[in-house]
């Protein structure tokens, strides 16, 4: 089984995605948490780089340190539960290849922009995040809307999204992912 739980900065995708593995007894993967566990690295390095400014990195970098956490951290015999990752047409064919298929579900967190902006001004503050001033946000939410919404179109396509009101509690939320997996 692999899921893959998208939605804007701030959404709380991550929150939901290590609650959905953990519940689920998944391997967990946010591409974000890779990377920035990656920075003392040389591929690392060139990735903060990119986060610091709000940017996507590129998807030869991002494979690169994905595919080392994977072979590293993941047990190959059970499933995934993605998040930040796929975020590019290219990273959807690399994911595919590498982990054998496409998604059974994709989770869309919904929320309003005051409210994704109001939680990334407290995480800021809470978690000294260096890709959290308000010009990379505003440059990692034009990233979201130019790059991930067409991924995320590609998945509706397919008939495997279901969107989730992400303005919630994360129990409420949480037990709303569930009822839908």
């Amino acid at each position: 089984m692999n899921y893959a739980i998208f939605g804007p900065p701030g959404s709380g995708k991550t929150t939901q995605a290590k609650l959905l593995a953990e519940k689920l007894n998944l391997n967990f993967l946010d591409s974000g948490t890779v990377l920035r566990a990656s920075f003392d690295t040389e591929f690392g390095n060139k990735a903060k780089e990119y986060m610091d400014r709000g940017e996507l990195v590129p998807d030869e970098l991002q494979f690169q340190i994905v595919g080392d956490y994977v072979a590293k951290e993941c047990d190959p015999n059970k499933g995934f539960v993605f998040t930040g990752f796929p975020r590019t047409f290219e990273q959807i064919s690399f994911m595919e290849n590498m982990f054998g298929g496409g998604f059974d579900k994709v989770f869309v967190l919904v929320v309003s922009k005051e409210e994704f902006l109001k939680r990334l001004a407290k995480r800021a503050i809470l978690e000294n995040r260096s890709d959290e001033t308000p010009e990379a946000i505003e440059e990692r939410l034009s990233e979201y809307n130019s790059k991930t919404t067409p991924v995320i179109n590609y998945y509706r396509e397919k008939g495997v999204v279901e969107e989730i009101n992400g303005e919630r509690s994360v129990e409420e939320i949480f037990e709303d992912i569930l009822a839908r997996v």
